[in-house]
């Protein structure tokens, strides 16, 4: 009888550690929708123009990059895949309409640095205030083709603009960047630094190039600073942080996409991120792409990646069928 008995309190006691369990998970399951739910998403996207895959890891691995080092990176590659409607030239401007709509040339039609696209061609920025019109979205451009042709269609959707004058250089980015937080944090922000690629065109590959790349990594140290010092006064803030290049660069770092033959060298980009937790495959394993050319460039996340994989970020339903790009985030697939 005292051994059934205590059998009877032991079963009592499981039950009622086990009611508990399953009550303190429901709290946390419960707490997690709630901390989602006050989640206030922002990104910023960081285009460092003709950055060159190759200075990028050696600037990192020498630790010459503070900054950039605080990322995740992945190789990627624009231009297309040659051969197929997809392929584009590797410039400047085909590479950031790209980027900035998830598209090919194909579908956007830029295929010079002066082109501006076709008018049914929507951009991160019409995608985003199309499904919350009360964003706040902004952009900080070194170069005015980008804001004034290449986003001629969706300009009215960009609340702030702030243009780095003929006059200032990269390292203005940053104080134009705290403009736009004057009347709070804008939900999109796209970056496009231009010294970089400006002096290589004119140099090279050497010292100068050296020291343009390393004060852009400064200018990424001050963001990335007070992006934290944002989060320490809000800690319901959830920033969303990729870096990318339009394009590579030939051997002597002169140039690119001046030739029709497209080289491995200049197709080869990158893409980054700061929260490198929620990516997925699509990002991080390198598939085996049918076109096995140039090094087997297309098993890496193409350029297209960009734009679906922010508005999944952002919750933001789109049509897959409208964009080449897949997401990075989220089920494989999407």
């Amino acid at each position: 009888m005292k051994y059934f008995i205590i059998q009877i309190i032991t079963l009592f006691a499981i039950f009622n550690f086990s009611e508990q369990v399953f009550q303190q998970n429901d709290l946390i399951q419960e707490n997690d929708k709630q901390n989602q739910h006050n989640q206030q998403k922002k990104v910023l996207l960081l285009g460092l123009d003709g950055l060159d895959y190759r200075q990028l890891s050696n600037g990192i691995t020498n630790g010459e990059l503070i900054g950039l080092s605080q990322f995740t990176y992945q190789k990627s590659y624009c231009g297309g895949e040659i051969g197929t409607p997809t392929e584009q030239p590797v410039k400047s401007g085909p590479s950031w309409m790209t980027i900035l709509t998830g598209n090919w040339m194909n579908q956007h039609h830029v295929s010079t640095n002066l082109s501006g696209p076709t008018q049914e061609t929507k951009s991160i920025y019409r995608y985003i205030k199309q499904a919350n019109p009360g964003s706040n979205l902004a952009i900080v451009s070194h170069w005015s083709v980008i804001e004034n042709k290449l986003l001629r269609n969706d300009r009215q959707d960009i609340d702030i603009i702030q243009q780095i004058l003929s006059d200032e250089n990269d390292n203005n980015i940053y104080e134009k960047w705290l403009r736009t937080l004057k009347n709070g944090i804008p939900d999109f922000t796209f970056f496009h630094f231009n010294d970089i690629d400006h002096s290589a065109h004119l140099q090279g590959f050497g010292e100068t190039v050296n020291t343009k790349i390393i004060n852009a990594d400064k200018v990424i140290q001050k963001i990335m600073l007070k992006i934290k010092e944002l989060i320490s006064q809000n800690q319901n803030l959830d920033f969303l942080v990729m870096l990318v290049s339009d394009h590579g660069r030939d051997k002597y770092g002169w140039t690119h996409g001046n030739t029709i033959k497209q080289y491995y060298s200049e197709k080869l980009t990158w893409i980054g991120t700061n929260q490198p937790q929620i990516f997925n495959d699509e990002f991080f394993l390198p598939s085996t792409a049918p076109i096995q050319k140039l090094n087997s460039i297309y098993n890496f996340p193409p350029i297209t990646n960009i734009v679906p994989t922010i508005l999944n970020y952002l919750e933001i339903d789109y049509k897959k069928e409208n964009i080449n790009g897949i997401s990075m985030i989220g089920d494989i697939g999407q």
